[in-house]
């Protein structure tokens, strides 16, 4: 686990047809930059800090 992670969306990234299904993610879907989220919050430790740059549509 990781206490501080910059991370950058790699932008243009269409779904894939895998809906990833893990016991630490939110949500189970096929869109990578969500799963790039997810991803992201589980290597955090506790009161870890992130900043990541994401593309304009990903949270829209």
């Amino acid at each position: 686990k990781s206490s501080v992670s910059i991370v950058t969306d790699e932008g243009g990234l269409e779904k894939e047809d895998i809906a990833y299904e893990r016991q630490d993610f939110w949500t189970r879907t096929k869109n990578k930059q969500l799963n790039c989220l997810q991803h992201v919050s589980t290597i955090l430790k506790v009161n870890g800090r992130c900043a990541i740059v994401v593309s304009d549509n990903v949270l829209f």
